[in-house]
């Protein structure tokens, strides 16, 4: 073989280990938030501006969701998040599709009238079960792809409760027209850095007020006592046997939006809905077994829907909205029954510093609502805030204002209260996520709590064992 033949051979070898290679490394490096935002000290300003002293700490990290898609969406991913002293950590976890819709739904609807509404193919889901969420490995997150982008959150011990969600879309919920920064540019954030804001968020707070009830503060020692419970050991999962409740309990949940919500950006509505909801089934469904291991429940979308800009609920007043969609005459494709619930995304500013608002299939006190008291009256919907809180300063607007707020008002529909809640150094989670403490998920302002976006996705014992009696009665 003379020399040009082997440099020729040589430089063969060479371009198609580059090519193999290469791929591989650049998307591994494009799909963990390690890659910083081009013009980062521009868009951390216009972000510092919009929140505000609400999240005092954050990075901006870049993250390619085409490479994350082409490259195998069930193989490990390395992301780098924030951990609560706002240091990037490496962190592996596993993926796997976590859907959210039932297997026969296909369509949304578009509602443009009192009783019209146009049908729409619902496109592929895209969302992601993060880390193993079992007793050998109790790392637990969700990630949803949304047009370009993802959002979710990941909790674990070595992070605490971390997050991610586009910059973009979060400017647009600060009232920014058009965003013409990074398109993969994220926002990656640790729960730590929501700083607490008192706020009188939902009715029911001045029953919880007098209740001079301070919700359980758990020990080391009650939660080693706890863990000690007879348990039955159902997969991988630790669940405490409930009288009437199948492991896990499904119930139904129906989405609907308003005209702004959809306006923010259309051709996302879906996604953006399913975003929210999925989290919240991680939390009901894998989060809890691992803390109170009382009961699991999966909610499972059986109809997405909004309404399109002219028509649909436009009242800031809380409790006129909540009455709203709850008339049985309210426009839905998919009206709850009694037994279902659903759950209305608002995007615009609700008057008074509201987070949302629920009703209630199950008593608790503070309530005055009974399941099934009053059929022409169901009582099984909550609704949320999406965007900026204008009149009050307060942050609903992020993912994990979001994600708390609808978990906080479903809790309510399924019988979890105020005043069953803890705040707290001392207050913390059960089970394997007890290295999680601040304040409970359903602790509220009037009962000395925090604002719903500041507390954290763990339920009380006392409001766990509330839940679990709605749904063995109920379900």
């Amino acid at each position: 073989m003379n020399n040009n033949t082997r440099l020729f051979g040589i430089s063969i070898a060479t371009a198609l280990t580059v090519a193999l290679f290469a791929p591989i490394h650049s998307a591994s490096a494009a799909t963990n938030f390690e890659k910083p935002c081009r013009n980062a000290d521009y868009v951390k300003q216009q972000v510092r501006e919009a929140l505000g002293e609400n999240l005092t700490q954050f990075e901006l990290r870049s993250f390619d969701t085409r490479s994350f898609i082409r490259g195998g969406v069930t193989r490990p991913l390395d992301l780098v998040l924030p951990n609560e002293k706002n240091e990037m950590v490496k962190l592996r976890v596993s993926v796997q599709k976590f859907p959210g819709r039932v297997k026969d739904l296909t369509a949304a609807f578009l509602k443009g009238g009192e009783t019209r509404a146009r049908a729409i193919k619902l496109p592929r889901e895209m969302n992601f079960q993060l880390g193993k969420c079992q007793k050998g490995n109790p790392t637990c997150g969700n990630l949803a792809v949304v047009g370009k982008q993802v959002e979710g959150f990941v909790i674990d011990k070595q992070i605490g409760f971390a997050l991610f969600e586009p910059v973009g879309m979060l400017m647009k919920r600060h009232g920014m027209k058009r965003w013409r920064g990074d398109r993969s540019c994220h926002i990656v954030y640790n729960a730590n850095f929501h700083g607490p804001i008192p706020l009188d968020d939902i009715r029911g707070d001045k029953q919880a007020s007098r209740s001079g009830k301070q919700g359980l503060i758990l020990t080391g020692k009650q939660v080693a006592q706890d863990l000690r419970r007879s348990l039955e050991n159902v997969g991988n999962f630790l669940i405490e046997p409930a009288n009437a409740m199948p492991f896990p309990t499904h119930i139904p949940i129906k989405l609907d939006s308003d005209a702004t919500f959809y306006s923010l950006s259309p051709g996302t509505v879906w996604s953006r809905q399913l975003s929210v909801i999925n989290s919240v089934r991680i939390i009901y469904g894998l989060f809890e077994p691992l803390t109170n291991a009382d009961w699991s429940i999966i909610f499972d979308i059986e109809g997405q829907e909004s309404w399109l800009p002219g028509y649909g609920p436009t009242t800031t007043d809380r409790y006129d909205l909540l009455d709203e969609i709850n008339d049985p005459g309210y426009y839905m494709i998919h009206h709850p029954d009694n037994n279902e619930v659903s759950y209305f995304f608002v995007g615009y500013d609700m008057s008074g510093g509201i987070a949302g608002v629920a009703g209630g299939i199950c008593n608790y006190p503070g309530y005055d609502d009974t399941f099934g008291s009053d059929e022409e009256h169901q009582d099984n919907h909550a609704w949320g805030q999406q965007v900026e809180d204008v009149d009050s300063g307060y942050e609903f607007s992020t993912l994990y204002g979001r994600i708390i707020v609808a978990t906080h008002e479903i809790g309510h529909m399924l019988g979890a209260s105020h005043s069953d809640g803890c705040t707290g150094t001392t207050c913390c989670a059960a089970g394997l996520f007890s290295f999680m403490c601040g304040n409970s998920i359903m602790m509220s302002a009037g009962a000395g709590g925090v604002a719903p976006d500041f507390r954290d996705p763990f339920f009380t014992p006392d409001n766990s064992a509330n839940i679990k009696a709605c749904v063995d009665d109920v379900y």
